[in-house]
């Protein structure tokens, strides 16, 4: 899995093969990253499963599915009451581009898309500047095939051979993909100094660290020869080999 895939990521698998908890540790290994997004749940009573229930991660909730509703909308045994998705959706899915990272969704499904408004939202998400991590039914026509069919997606299957690293390669790729710096946040952005060598010598070029002046103006220079640089309109200090950037307008390469 590359940093240069492309920028929106699906998960997909049969059920109980780890996609959500996947999820859940890709969003503690992402750290302080702003995201946004929910996650579906099961509704259990004395042992039982007997619903689905959507959890943004802003802390609202709303019951979608139950056995005992005789809603003409069904999946499975499940009633569905769609609308009850919009105000969770809305929410999470509805801020402006500047203020999320990274989306993280779990999951887009038979039930979330009988919701028109989840669609169209998810819809908007996947279509703009923010990275989107989300789960995906295996199976599913409709919207789970125009998702799975995007030119700007990939599709990652969970199993258990691959689930248990995927949330740190995730991660690596998703603040690769600029997700890492929160600005106007007081918060820092660290970069790997030893991946952006190794991304770079791929690329033909080595990396070094070079200090300029304070003040040190530069007129009608010309290099020897091609240079990658990736600079920042803040304050850049290496310690113990990690590149330190403190909060700014932020990183060009």
């Amino acid at each position: 899995m590359s940093p240069r895939s492309p920028k929106n990521v699906l998960l997909t698998g049969p059920p109980g093969c780890g996609k959500t908890t996947v999820v859940r540790r890709l969003v503690q290994a992402l750290g302080r990253v702003r995201l946004a997004g929910f996650y579906t749940q099961e509704v259990r009573e004395r042992g039982q499963r007997v619903g689905f229930e959507i959890v943004g991660r802003a802390g609202q909730r709303c019951l979608l599915a139950h056995v005992d509703w005789r809603s003409h909308l069904r999946v499975g045994r499940y009633g569905v009451e769609p609308d009850r998705l919009e105000p969770v959706i809305e929410a999470e899915l509805s801020q402006s581009p500047g203020d999320v990272d990274v989306y993280v969704l779990d999951e887009i499904g038979k039930m979330e898309c009988l919701c028109p408004f989840f669609v169209e939202a998810v819809r908007r998400v996947l279509d703009g500047p923010a990275p989107v991590l989300t789960t995906i039914a295996q199976k599913g026509g409709g919207f789970i095939a125009e998702a799975k069919a995007r030119p700007d997606v990939q599709l990652v299957a969970v199993d258990p051979a691959n689930r248990d690293d995927l949330p740190d390669q995730l991660a690596n790729v998703l603040h690769h993909k600029g997700a890492g710096m929160s600005e106007g946040r007081g918060t820092m952005q660290t970069i790997d100094r030893e991946q952006v060598a190794a991304d770079w010598a791929v690329r033909g070029f080595s990396c070094e660290l070079w200090v300029d002046p304070p003040g040190q103006r530069w007129e009608d220079f010309t290099h020897a020869a091609d240079e990658l640089t990736r600079i920042s309109q803040m304050t850049r200090s290496f310690r113990h080999g990690v590149c330190a950037f403190s909060p700014g307008a932020g990183l060009v390469e």
